[in-house]
C-alpha cells in the first residue's frame, strides 16, 4: 500500500487552513512470515487527543486526532489464492481489501462526516460534540470492522 494512500497519496489533500477538524492516521503492519491458521487483518488499537473547543468566526469548532493501529497476518501465504474472494484473488490482496476499507473508514474526510468539528452555535453544542466523539469512535470503528468483514468474508457458494 502506497505511503499516503490514506490521503489518496496526496497528504496536503486534507488541509485544513484554521485546523480545526477532526485528523486521523492509520499505521499499518505487515507480518507476513508468523504462522497463523487463517490470514486476517485486525485492528489492534486507537489512541485519541481533543484540543478543547475553541470560538472562531462567531462558530465554535474543536480539533482532534486519531490514531489507529491495523496488523495484517498472512502467514507466509501471500500468493495462495483467497477463498474469500472465490479465488479471485491471492491472500495478500484479499487482506490488502480489508486494509482500504478501514484506511478509507478512518479517513479524515470520512471522520468529519460521521462527527462534526465545526460551525456549532454555542460552547455548549461543540461540547457536546466532542463528547460525542470520544464515546463513539470505538463503535464506529468496531463498525467498520463488521463492515469489511461482511463485505470481504463471505462468500456465495453456489447449490
Amino acid at each position: 500500500m502506497p505511503a499516503y494512500a490514506y490521503a489518496a497519496n496526496n497528504p496536503m489533500a486534507f488541509f485544513d487552513a484554521d485546523g480545526l477538524r477532526i485528523r486521523s492516521t492509520v499505521n499499518v503492519t505487515y507480518d507476513r512470515s508468523t504462522p497463523v491458521a487463517l490470514p486476517q487483518t485486525r485492528f489492534t488499537d486507537y489512541a485519541g487527543k481533543s484540543e478543547g473547543c475553541k470560538k472562531s468566526g462567531g462558530k465554535w469548532k474543536f480539533d482532534a486526532s486519531i490514531k489507529s493501529n491495523i496488523d495484517v497476518f498472512t502467514g507466509g501465504k501471500d500468493d495462495a489464492p483467497s477463498m474469500n474472494d472465490g479465488n479471485a484473488c491471492n491472500i495478500a490482496t484479499h487482506e490488502d481489501k480489508h486494509v482500504e476499507d478501514f484506511v478509507d473508514g478512518m479517513s479524515d474526510e470520512s471522520l468529519n462526516t460521521e462527527f462534526p468539528s465545526e460551525g456549532f452555535k454555542s460552547q455548549a453544542a461543540c461540547e457536546a460534540a466532542e463528547r460525542s466523539l470520544k464515546m463513539n469512535i470505538r463503535p464506529y470503528i468496531d463498525h467498520l470492522t463488521r463492515g469489511t468483514q461482511s463485505r470481504r468474508d463471505t462468500v456465495e457458494w453456489a447449490r
